[in-house]
């Protein structure tokens, strides 16, 4: 299948603390990402802790890693479980598994 990657989503859309207002359940936010996969939206960009967990989750229960570009940015320190989002902070080489440990994957398409 050719895909274009002008369109993805955000995964703000996973976290209450970025303007998800109301926060989307579990059920609302397998609904989305499978409804981007099904429309030809595979770009799925994630910076936080939150967002990483919830999409590794989404993707896990919808069984369509494969079909998902996952794009991670890795400039913010992993956070603890908590709706709190962390500063900035410089890239170590250690930060790489502790993403794919929160996606439940074992590859970024796309690291910012």
């Amino acid at each position: 299948m050719n895909r274009s990657f002008g369109m993805g989503l955000g995964g703000h859309s996973f976290i209450e603390a970025l303007g998800s207002d109301p926060l989307a359940s579990f059920e609302e936010q397998c609904a989305i990402v499978a409804a981007c996969l099904d429309n030809g939206i595979a770009v799925i960009d994630t910076t936080y802790y939150q967002e990483r967990v919830a999409l590794g989750r989404v993707l896990e229960q919808l069984g369509r890693r494969d079909e998902a570009h996952i794009m991670a940015w890795n400039f913010f320190k992993p956070a603890v479980e908590s709706d709190e989002l962390p500063g900035p902070t410089p890239y170590e080489a250690e930060h790489i598994d502790i993403m794919l440990e929160e996606l439940g994957t074992n590859r970024i398409d796309t690291l910012v």
